[in-house]
């Protein structure tokens, strides 16, 4: 027997049942076995140091041959509405239907027939362990191989019908599905015109009658390890990397209405950064940062870390999970949900890693303007002004020595590591004043500093972003094959 453990960290699971639109409101529960495999190649081919195929499909090509059952624990069925623009003045409803359970609730799948050995458990641990969510993006979800003793609430059909029980459909692998099967997008369906992915049948289950008649006492956890939340930036119409400042400040602004709007307008030291009398905290920089970042060399920003220095309290915790559009000036692009955890958790993110070098990804901006009187900000009476600042604030930030390194402190008109000049960005938030002159500068320490590394004027919005040195001139990451979940 084999077991996993599914729990929905913020007590929902967005999901529609396969072959269903959105707006019929089916929400597809039990999670279907074939969207649960499907969530466990996303983390295996989204993990550059994944296991080879060789150990990674006999498990998982195991899971898909074998019938599973589960444990549906108390709980309710409920939806929103949203209005999308549809263009001109015209909008268009959006039904979101989920189901809502206790978030210490867990849902439980069972292999009756499937024993793994010691190292294939290995294996598979360290890919459930990448799983940040199970249907879309907002249905964060934890899954947990364990050894379940208990009972099941929902089995395949089995020919009698009791009177507590209904009949649902569960989209299910059919024997010998492959592994390019499970790896079929959305897109592939729609060019080929067929609604049911290759390879999976509905299977009739059984689940109890008043399954959603529950109504279960949903309570906060707390969350004492994450001290990280990761994005991607979604959407046509997404911003440039040269309005980062902005953004950065932008979604902060989200994160505060949000914060206020479950709290009872009250507002978050961590994620403000000012007290409760609107002043700024005597801390330092100990408030979260909202960074956003060009990864994959394009200059428009496809990713948003938010970090704080200290585990994020529940309440920080539940208004960063609830934003999702964002109606940016100009723009309308959406957050969706990656990975949550501590900042070791994300060595394959740069600008999250530990490094003696580092170089600027965005301008570095003071915030003092030099001693001295000159007009030329790259002038060498600036320059030397700028690192006798720099060299400052890592000292109080930090407590390292850090030299300025050959690359240097340029201003003016010479172009950044992306190709663009540091005075094409913007230097200032909405109601903020700007920083003085725009930097693009190498710094080296004598040991290594954790990211993420960011100073100057705006540093906790993406300006005077650094990322490792070894980074320059890294060719974009490859695409890899994924399977939506």
């Amino acid at each position: 027997m084999f077991s996993l453990s599914l729990r929905f960290v913020a007590g929902r699971y967005h999901a529609t049942k396969w072959g269903k639109n959105v707006n019929e409101g089916v929400v597809d529960w039990p999670p279907s076995p074939w969207r649960l495999l499907r969530a466990m190649i996303s983390a295996w081919k989204t993990d550059p140091n994944g296991p080879a195929e060789s150990d990674v499909w006999p498990i998982l090509s195991t899971l898909a041959d074998n019938p599973v059952r589960f444990y549906l624990p108390a709980a309710t069925q409920a939806h929103t509405r949203h209005y999308m623009p549809a263009g001109g003045t015209s909008t268009t409803k959006i039904i979101d239907s989920f189901v809502a359970l206790g978030p210490e609730n867990r849902v439980i799948v069972t292999w009756n027939d499937v024993t793994l050995d010691e190292s294939q458990e290995k294996t598979l641990d360290g890919i459930l362990a990448r799983i940040g969510y199970l249907g879309r993006a907002e249905s964060w979800c934890e899954v947990r191989r364990i050894d379940h003793q208990g009972t099941h609430n929902c089995d395949p059909l089995n020919g009698i019908v009791p009177g507590n029980k209904s009949i649902t459909d569960v989209l299910v692998p059919t024997k010998g599905i492959t592994l390019e099967e499970l790896c079929v997008t959305t897109e592939d369906l729609h060019r080929r015109q067929i609604i049911f992915p290759p390879g999976t049948a509905n299977a009739s289950y059984l689940r109890q009658s008043d399954c959603f008649d529950a109504k279960p006492n949903i309570t906060v956890r707390a969350h004492p390890e994450v001290t990280v939340m990761r994005y991607a930036v979604v959407g046509n119409v997404r911003p440039k990397i040269t309005e980062s400042v902005s953004v950065g400040d932008f979604i902060r602004r989200v994160a505060m209405s949000k914060y206020g709007r479950r709290n009872g307008g009250g507002a978050s030291k961590a994620i403000s950064g000012k007290d409760g009398r609107g002043g700024y905290l005597k801390s330092g920089n100990t408030h979260a940062f909202f960074i956003p970042t060009d990864e994959d060399g394009d200059n428009v920003l496809d990713h948003m870390t938010v970090t704080f220095a200290k585990p994020m309290e529940e309440a920080d915790f539940y208004a960063l999970a609830a934003m999702e559009d964002i109606r940016y000036p100009g723009k309308w692009f959406g957050l969706a949900f990656q990975r949550r955890g501590k900042a070791d958790d994300f060595k394959d993110v740069p600008i999250l890693q530990s490094a003696k070098k580092w170089e600027s990804a965005t301008p570095l901006a003071l915030n003092r303007h030099p001693k001295g009187r000159f007009r030329d900000w790259s002038s060498a009476e600036a320059i030397e002004e700028a690192k006798t600042q720099i060299r400052r604030e890592v000292g109080a930030r930090y407590g390292e020595t850090a030299t300025i390194k050959s690359l240097g402190v340029k201003g003016g008109k010479s172009k950044m590591r992306c190709g663009v000049m540091p005075i094409q960005f913007k230097r200032w938030r909405k109601d903020g004043i700007p920083g003085f002159g725009a930097y693009d500068v190498s710094i080296e320490f004598e040991s290594a500093v954790r990211g993420p590394l960011a100073l100057g004027h705006a540093a906790h919005f993406g300006l005077g972003l650094f990322v490792p040195s070894r980074s320059r001139g890294m060719p974009p990451p490859k695409k890899l094959t994924s399977a939506a979940t």
